[in-house]
């Protein structure tokens, strides 16, 4: 499937987000084709729909002082970490396929992207994102915005690249106690390349339109 690439960079969340609303809004009128963003993000933590209060385990005024934004979002799932050294893709794709269809599409491309560079990674059952044993290294939270034509999709993965773990500690991430994170870097020992990974990615994508006709 076409679609046009936007590398921002990095670019706070808040503004990213604003971003996805206005090219949603382009695709569903027919002035813009499908496109998917690649950014990066300072120190965010984000509260998706179904979020819990009680998997942030710091206060606002902690976070502050930290330096770590605080944002409630639109995605579906619960609490996450953005940051420094994580990939973000943000696929906005007129949608033919259901919720459940479109996030395991998502998890396979990350899966098979991370084994082109030695990682193996699965999914794993009763739960969205992709891991490394019982530790997550990306997480996945859409939004299905519906539009007289269908649906267009946005939000979408956040992959730990070269992340500080460390600020994981401050949530439990995903709302999912007794397992851990990791990232590209910790799993091969040595920092990795964004275009590399992130051209993988957007590479797998292309078959979204091959998965839709299916």
């Amino acid at each position: 499937m076409a679609f046009e690439v936007v590398k921002l960079g990095k670019i706070g969340y808040q503004a990213a987000w604003d971003l996805q609303k206005d090219c949603i809004e382009q695709i569903s009128s027919g002035h813009m084709n499908n496109r998917v963003i690649v950014a990066e993000h300072p120190h965010t933590i984000t509260l998706g729909r179904n979020s819990s209060w009680g998997n942030l385990l710091c206060t606002r005024k902690r976070l502050e002082v930290l330096g770590i934004e605080l944002v409630e979002t639109d995605r579906g799932g619960d609490i996450t970490y953005h940051g420094p050294g994580q990939l973000i893709i943000y696929p906005l794709f007129s949608c033919g396929l259901g919720p459940k269809e479109y996030l395991r599409f998502l998890e396979r491309i990350l899966i098979k992207s991370l084994l082109k560079f030695g990682i193996l990674a699965n999914a794993k059952a009763g739960y969205t994102g992709v891991w490394v044993k019982d530790n997550k290294i990306a997480s996945i939270g859409v939004k299905f915005n519906r539009r007289r034509q269908g649906y267009i999709t946005s939000h979408g993965v956040a992959l730990n690249v070269n992340t500080n773990l460390d600020f994981f500690n401050y949530i439990i991430p995903c709302g999912i106690k007794n397992c851990g994170v990791t990232s590209m870097q910790k799993e091969l020992h040595v920092q990795q390349s964004f275009t590399s990974i992130a051209g993988e990615i957007l590479e797998q994508l292309k078959s979204f339109g091959d998965v839709v006709k299916v």
